[in-house]
C-alpha cells in the first residue's frame, strides 16, 4: 500500500458537471497508489469557493471477490480548508476503516452489507480504474453550499483508484499434477472468454484478479508452462 498525498493542484479539482455512474465489472483489487479527487459541484456553487486546498494521505485497498465478499482496509486523514463567500473554511476528514462483508452491483451501484448494515455506492469501471462517486461529507459546508444554491444538491466527489494486479499467487497447475502442461492449458482453453458472473466461471482462471478469463491470464499462464 502506497501513500498518495492530495493537494488542490495535482490532485483535486472542482467541476462544473456531475459525474455519471456507468456501473462495469468491479471485480478486483484497488489501491489508493495514485487517488484522484474531482468535487463536482454547481457553478452558483463553484462561484462562492476559491482556495481550495486538500492535505494529507489516503492509504489502503479495496478488495472486491467474484461471487460478492468484499473488504476495505484504508486510512483517510485529509484537511480541507477553502474560501467560501469571502470567509474562511477548514474541515478534517479523519478515518480508519477495516471492514469485510458482501456487496451486490444493482445497476450502477455498490450495495455493501456488513451484517444488518447496508451502504451504497455509485460506481464506474474503466479500464483498470475504479470511480466510486458519493456526496462530499463536509459537515457544515452542506448547509452553507445549501443556503446559496438550494436546488444544486450537494457537492459530490469522485474518488478514483486503481486495480492492483496480483499474480504472486496464482497458480496455472490447475490439474494439481505439479506442473503446468498441456492438460493445463486445455482447462485454461475451455474457461478462456468467461467473465464474473458467467455460468461456469471459475476464479482459478482468473490468474490476474480482474473479473475475467482473457487474454492477460494467457499471458500469465504462458510465464508458468513448463512444456
Amino acid at each position: 500500500m502506497l501513500v498518495c498525498c492530495l493537494s488542490a493542484t495535482a490532485d483535486a479539482e472542482m467541476l462544473d458537471l456531475t459525474p455519471e455512474a456507468l456501473g462495469g465489472d468491479p471485480t478486483g483489487t484497488w489501491d489508493a497508489d495514485s487517488l484522484e479527487i474531482d468535487i463536482s459541484a454547481t457553478p452558483t456553487l463553484r462561484a462562492a469557493v476559491s482556495d481550495l486546498v486538500l492535505s494529507g494521505f489516503v492509504d489502503g485497498q479495496i478488495s472486491l471477490e467474484a461471487g460478492g465478499p468484499y473488504r476495505f482496509d484504508y486510512q483517510v486523514d485529509v484537511d480541507v480548508s477553502l474560501t467560501f463567500l469571502g470567509g474562511p473554511l477548514a474541515v478534517s476528514l479523519v478515518d480508519t476503516v477495516s471492514e469485510t462483508g458482501v456487496y451486490a452491483v444493482q445497476d450502477n451501484r455498490l450495495v455493501l452489507t456488513r451484517g444488518t448494515v447496508s451502504d451504497t455506492v455509485a460506481f464506474s469501471v474503466m479500464a483498470d480504474t475504479l470511480s466510486l462517486i458519493q456526496e462530499v461529507p463536509l459537515g457544515d459546508f452542506a448547509g452553507l453550499a445549501a443556503s446559496i444554491d438550494p436546488d444544486g444538491g450537494p457537492p459530490v466527489a469522485v474518488l478514483k483508484l486503481h486495480r492492483v494486479a496480483d499474480t504472486g499467487g496464482a497458480s496455472a497447475d490447475f490439474d494439481g499434477d505439479g506442473s503446468v502442461g498441456f492438460t493445463d492449458f486445455l482447462l485454461f482453453a475451455a474457461s478462456f472468454g468467461s467473465r464474473a458472473g458467467d455460468p461456469g466461471f471459475e476464479s482459478k482462471f482468473d490468474l490476474d484478479s480482474d473479473g475475467s478469463v482473457s487474454f492477460t491470464d494467457f499471458l500469465v499462464f504462458v510465464g508458468q508452462f513448463d512444456g
